[in-house]
């Protein structure tokens, strides 16, 4: 019996555990322009497992999301660092201050939501999915060092790098 509690418990633990390092997931996107106006109206549901506050961003595209590199500045609503995970939030973006004089119909909004569970360690930073288009596939190693054989890698989600 005791066995079996003891495995019970250590269950209940690595679940615990996964439960507490889960990152937020971004769902029910919809991104709509204020007819003559420059504003944008964004929609979209946040879940996260843990319940952890969420830090959220937006970023703009305008090359169909091949590249996220343009924060959206300018904004209001469930954005920032303290935003409660739930379906129905809402952000408006005045395009027209960040971008004043750009004229495009076709644009993509990415919703970034970071709660923090990734654990940056000394020495590295965080490089957001908002950075580089994912997935992202790369060659990696030396063509010098016999050490380091070249071989693909591909990213899929946020990841640490060395910061020097």
């Amino acid at each position: 019996m005791n066995r079996v509690l003891l495995a019970f418990s250590c269950c209940l633990l690595m679940v615990g555990i996964a439960l507490g390092n889960t990152y937020p997931e971004v769902s029910n996107v919809v991104a709509v322009q204020r007819a003559h106006t420059a504003l944008i109206d964004v929609t979209f549901d946040i879940a996260d497992a843990d319940g952890d506050a969420i830090y959220v961003s937006l970023w703009f595209s305008t090359d169909g999301g091949a590249s996220w590199d343009q924060e959206c500045v300018t904004v209001s609503g469930d954005v920032g660092a303290g935003v409660v995970p739930t379906t129905g939030l809402t952000v408006t973006w005045d395009a027209g201050v960040d971008f004043p004089d750009y004229i495009n119909t076709e644009f993509s909004i990415r919703v970034y939501a970071d709660d923090g569970s990734g654990d940056v360690p000394a020495g590295f930073v965080l490089i957001p999915p908002a950075y580089v288009a994912m997935p992202a596939t790369f060659t990696m190693g030396s063509t010098v060092d016999s050490s380091e054989q070249l071989h693909q890698v591909t990213l899929t989600g946020r990841f640490n790098m060395a910061s020097t």
